[in-house]
């Protein structure tokens, strides 16, 4: 009798321990965490780059603790791109660590051969490193893009910009400059071949680089690897030309007249003179704030051709002034 009893009591103890502890519900291997968010896939020089965010809920519908990601990559045959029914044999490629503060994750496939497309797809990684649920798959065709061609002319403040495309199986977008910490400071359309860079200070080297766009058949913006340049901005813009030349004769020769244009500082006046409208030559400077100039090295009765041309304070000169002509009169002492 007192053996029953002890057995009864043992078999009761055991099934209560059984009934206490909750079995996992969970497939072994698999983590409580949720499945990453929002991924996209993209063309860089260098490759193909992927990017996804956070789970917003785990499995359990609270915050999971998310050690990691896994992202895994299945290559594509040909002619099977947009097959939805396909299945593909995907391997393991990266394992991206959580951030403390990382709410957007990315990570670039060198592997892709050109024309090449893969399928992806991440897993949250639990502290365990068990797999959460995939993301749902994205598509990518890598597509190389080759540099442009660039040359760069300081402009006062800038630079002019004179450019080509390089043939391409997809189509261009343009071109896109950017500035040392990577800001865009231009874009430039491929149907042109010359463009402009403001902003910039005269005097200062720039360090500039310039990368091809063009737009995949799948939608999305692939760019080249860079070309850099550098540049030092000045003021090589030549001033409008001096307006309206007139010509009076004086008892001490000729004098020349003329307008400046509203809000052109010239720094200098330069004066022309020759004997035929084609073979102007410089026969005096004047300061930029005078409007006249009296020739007197002339000889009665020879007509002489004049026309100036204004200089500011970089150097840079303007086209000449109307040409106009006159004879000198008197034989000058």
């Amino acid at each position: 009798m007192r053996s029953s009893a002890i057995l009864i009591l043992s078999a009761a103890a055991l099934f209560a321990a059984a009934c206490g502890r909750m079995g996992d519900p969970l497939p072994p291997g698999q983590a409580r965490v949720g499945t990453p968010q929002g991924l996209v896939a993209g063309g860089r020089e260098d490759g193909l780059t992927i990017g996804w965010s956070l789970p917003s809920r785990t499995l359990s519908g609270a915050g999971g603790d998310i050690s990691g990601f896994l992202v895994e990559v299945a290559s594509v045959e040909k002619g099977k791109e947009e097959c939805q029914s396909c299945s593909f044999e995907y391997e393991e490629a990266a394992t991206i660590k959580a951030l403390p503060d990382g709410a957007v994750y990315s990570w670039t496939d060198k592997g892709a051969r050109p024309g090449e497309t893969r399928n992806y797809r991440v897993f949250a990684l639990d502290g365990r490193g068990n797999r959460g649920l995939p993301s749902p798959p994205v598509a990518a065709t890598y597509f190389k893009v080759a540099p442009p061609s660039v040359e760069l002319f300081p402009v006062d403040g800038g630079a002019k910009v004179k450019y080509s495309l390089p043939a391409s199986a997809i189509a261009y977008e343009g071109i896109s400059a950017y500035d040392e910490a990577g800001k865009v400071l231009a874009r430039f359309a491929p149907e042109s071949s010359e463009g402009r860079i403001a902003g910039l200070k005269n005097g200062e080297a720039a360090r500039l680089s310039f990368r091809s766009s063009a737009v995949s058949p799948q939608g999305w913006r692939i760019e080249s690897e860079e070309v850099a340049l550098e540049v030092t901005p000045k003021d090589s813009e030549p001033p409008e030309p001096p307006l309206e030349l007139a010509l009076f004769g004086e008892p001490g020769g000729i004098r020349l007249m003329w307008m400046a244009p509203s809000g052109e500082p010239y720094a200098k006046i330069v004066i022309k003179r020759g004997k035929s409208p084609d073979a102007l030559e410089k026969i005096a400077e004047v300061p930029g704030g005078e409007t006249s100039f009296l020739d007197s090295a002339i000889e009665a009765g020879v007509t002489y051709f004049y026309g100036c041309t204004a200089m500011d304070e970089e150097g840079n000169e303007s086209a000449p002034s109307p040409i106009k002509s006159a004879a000198a009169s008197k034989k000058q002492p």
